[in-house]
């Protein structure tokens, strides 16, 4: 079946500016939004290929979604093998995945006479699927940061009952779910919820089940220092103001009788060196929006202290799946030893395209495959 399969390498970079994709200007396939079929955003007709899409939605299925065009004999195609069903809600035709290559060997003479390319999923999409254990593969990076959580799922596992009594007796079952969540992650997650659902509380009741691992320190936008502080105080009894050191300015000491340090992001960044140096197996991350950049240096400063942490919990309540390129940064601070490269991730969740200005990656596909990754 050569020359079936879409492989993006090969992609022909088009160097005419064509706002409106490759073939057709805004009524043809390069359309925005066009007949896809579900694939979301931009859609592949960029540069005239006409993909048939392989997505990884479920756990044992996978959805097919016209990218760039629609052709009904096609679809009617699919429709007519047995194991298929058309979701109306994700807009996709699943099959399931020990039918997937019964479903490519029926549809690809159609496929190879039509121009249409199979998107099949990436190697990087199994290696994630397969790796709930974080470094648990043998690597160079998994020597390199000796986490032991292998144990932790028997011996030392964690549990809700461990909470404070004030955070278990008042928090909500979605916000209980939220920790169970980070639990079963091994403290190494990313919380999503929406702004005012109380992200904060889940976050300090994860880092209190891992209170092992303090020091702990706590990113945040300078106007929330004070927030995290009076919140801390509120829902860990325990702890007393004396405990928790509030940076202020870049030329305080960190003060080795503390448990936990507050700092703003600008901070962080400018005392990167000192963060490191202290070695800090826990820290939370909120806004961590903040952190979607690839090129600011904020970022080159904070992520690889991020992903040393044995414990990183991220909170961010913007909606970013609408750019899937602003969530690699957050992905491979959680998990760098699954995330794939960012020519991968883009390849295969943000469309690229060439414009005047150097390529673009705003654009959104798979988006469904990328939220079950998540």
């Amino acid at each position: 079946m050569k020359g079936l399969f879409y492989n993006p390498a090969n992609r022909k970079m088009n160097s005419t500016f064509q706002p409106w994709g490759g073939r057709g200007g805004r009524g043809g396939y390069g359309r925005r939004g066009g007949r896809s079929g579900g694939g979301g955003g931009r859609d592949s007709g960029e540069y005239g290929e006409r993909i048939l899409q392989i997505e990884k939605i479920g756990l044992n299925e996978v959805g097919l979604t016209f990218q760039g065009f629609y052709d009904p004999n096609l679809k009617d195609k699919i429709k007519d093998l047995e194991f298929s069903r058309f979701d109306a809600d994700r807009k996709a035709w699943i099959i399931p995945d020990d039918h997937k290559q019964e479903m490519i060997e029926k549809i690809a003479p159609h496929c190879l006479e039509s121009n249409i390319l199979l998107g099949e999923q990436p190697k990087f999409v199994e290696n994630i699927l397969s790796t709930p254990i974080p470094f648990n593969k043998v690597s160079k990076m998994a020597r390199a940061m000796d986490f032991d959580y292998e144990s932790e799922r028997t011996v030392n596992k964690k549990s809700i009952e461990d909470l404070p009594p004030k955070i278990k007796d008042v928090a909500y079952k979605f916000q209980k779910q939220g920790i169970q969540y980070g639990i079963r992650k091994f403290g190494r997650m990313l919380l999503g919820d929406e702004m005012g659902v109380g992200k904060t509380v889940q976050a300090i009741g994860m880092a209190y089940l891992y209170k092992n691992d303090w020091p702990l320190l706590i990113i945040t936008p300078a106007s929330l220092k004070l927030t995290w502080r009076d919140e801390l105080l509120n829902w860990l009894p325990s702890l007393r103001p004396n405990n928790i050191q509030l940076f202020k300015k870049g030329s305080e000491p960190i003060n080795l009788d503390c448990c936990i340090f507050i700092m703003s992001y600008d901070l962080a960044s400018k005392r990167y060196i000192d963060i490191q140096q202290k070695e800090f197996k826990a820290i939370i991350a909120d806004e961590a929006h903040y952190l979607k950049s690839r090129d600011a240096k904020r970022c080159k400063n904070l992520i690889p202290i991020l992903q040393q942490a044995k414990r990183v919990i991220l909170l961010s309540g913007t909606p970013i799946l609408n750019k899937p390129v602003e969530i690699y940064n957050l992905m491979k601070i959680i998990r760098p030893d699954v995330t794939p490269s960012f020519k991968e991730f883009t390849d295969r969740y943000c469309g690229p395209r060439m414009t005047p200005y150097g390529m673009d990656y705003s654009g959104a596909t798979c988006t469904q495959e990328l939220h079950h990754l998540l």
